[in-house]
Formats: C-alpha cells, sequence, structure tokens
C-alpha cells in the first residue's frame, strides 16, 4: 500500500499574508479604483464563528478588513460545499455568496446592474440577488 503524505510542502498561512499584502495595492491601482464592480473571489468564506478552521479565520482576519476598506461589492466563494448567502454584516462590509455542490452561480450584466442567479441541479433559481456597483 502507498501512503502520500504532503505536510509540509505548502505554506498556506505565508501565502495569506502576501495576498493580504498585494490586496492593499489595489486601493492605488486606477483600473481596480475605477471598476463598475469589485468582486473577490476566495476559495474558503470568512467566518466569525469561534469553532471555524484556522485557513478560514485567517480568510477573515488578513483578507476582510482590506476588502471593506476597498469597498468589495461581493465576495464569491466555495469550500463549504453547500449554498448560503451571507448579507453585509458588522464584521464584514459586503455579502458573501458561497456555492454549493449542487448549485451553480450565473452572473450577466445588464448595463445597469450586475444579477447573480443561484440555480440547482434542475434549473431552478434558488436566489436572485441584483448589485447596482459603483
Amino acid at each position: 500500500m502507498i501512503v502520500a503524505d504532503f505536510r509540509g510542502i505548502t505554506d498556506y498561512d505565508n501565502y495569506r499574508s502576501e495576498q493580504a499584502a498585494w490586496l492593499e495595492t489595489l486601493a492605488n491601482d486606477p483600473v481596480f479604483t475605477t471598476a463598475r464592480f469589485r468582486i473577490a473571489i476566495c476559495h474558503m468564506p470568512p467566518s466569525t464563528r469561534p469553532d471555524v478552521w484556522h485557513g478560514q479565520r485567517e480568510v477573515m482576519e488578513k483578507f476582510v478588513p482590506a476588502l471593506n476598506r476597498l469597498g468589495i461589492d461581493l465576495m464569491l466563494c466555495g469550500h463549504e460545499h453547500r449554498y448560503e448567502f451571507e448579507a453585509p454584516s458588522g464584521r464584514i462590509s459586503f455579502p458573501v455568496l458561497t456555492n454549493g455542490n449542487e448549485t451553480a452561480v450565473v452572473a450577466t450584466y445588464d448595463g445597469q446592474a450586475l444579477e447573480v442567479q443561484v440555480v440547482d441541479t434542475k434549473g431552478s433559481v434558488v436566489e436572485r440577488k441584483r448589485f447596482a456597483g459603483k
């Protein structure tokens, strides 16, 4: 039997620190500052729950403060394997849409607003949200 051991080959804590430093540079990036919509895509959603996994706590601690300052319109995530939509709250000033195993996210822009639909495996719309942007 072959057993694979992948411990020690990645350093996600430092990688997330590097990503957080990069996020701070966006405040001076004209492409970012003039964008009509600012959407962050992150594998793991941030969480304020005390029992959450270390990686999600780091997303909350390292990314969310910068994303709050940057005026993000929406964060798209996965990781949890279930659909969830979290409205802005005290610590996270933007909505977080976590997609699931049995849903797909479809986004369309009509020249005025961004519409995001969450569609289940039968094609039914589970959720529809509109964002006006900047």
